[in-house]
């Protein structure tokens, strides 16, 4: 609650640092590795060899990573989620792309709407069953576009999802 309000607030401050893109993936999934326990999942890290330094607020883009990959933990069952990190060139400069991919229950096309508004799950039953405040991803995605990029999703109900997050590799500290 208080992250969404500073950043609705408008005082969130970006603390942008270069640092090592394959470290920071290296430190998230060993910070995750016990979530992943609780339902008898497997993390799988891939990373493409051309990561480099980035430079961003690695505490906000932590937060994200580790709010999908606590997503991921909590709706997947005895499966596996892979996390993975690569680097485009683009006209203009690099981007990032982390992906948090799970096998788990998956989410229905015409609930993916609800899955970043405020307070709101994909569905009723999915509250009930697995609750949460349904501000995790509200939150990711509004430090995501502070960050200067965004998040997406696919996903089908049964086979699980992705979410990717895409962030310019270099923020203007300003």
């Amino acid at each position: 609650m208080l992250d969404l309000s500073h950043i609705e607030s408008n005082t969130v401050e970006l603390s942008v640092e270069t640092f090592s893109l394959e470290t920071f993936i290296r430190n998230v999934a060993s910070t995750a590795g016990p979530l992943m326990n609780d339902n008898g999942n497997r993390l799988v890290v891939k990373s493409s060899a051309q990561l480099s330094e980035i430079s961003t607020d690695p505490t906000k883009l932590r937060q994200v990573v580790l709010n999908l990959l606590s997503n991921a933990a909590k709706f997947t069952r005895k499966g596996t989620i892979t996390l993975s990190a690569s680097r485009e060139a683009r006209p203009g400069g690099d981007w990032i792309e982390i992906v948090v991919e799970d096998t788990g229950i998956g989410i229905d096309k015409a609930d993916i709407g609800k899955l970043f508004q405020e307070f709101r799950q994909a569905t009723a039953n999915t509250y009930n069953k697995y609750g949460g405040t349904g501000l995790g991803l509200a939150v990711s995605q509004k430090l995501c576009a502070l960050m200067g990029g965004g998040i997406s999703v696919d996903s089908e109900p049964g086979r699980g999802s992705a979410f990717s997050v895409r962030l310019p590799a270099a923020l203007n500290a300003e």
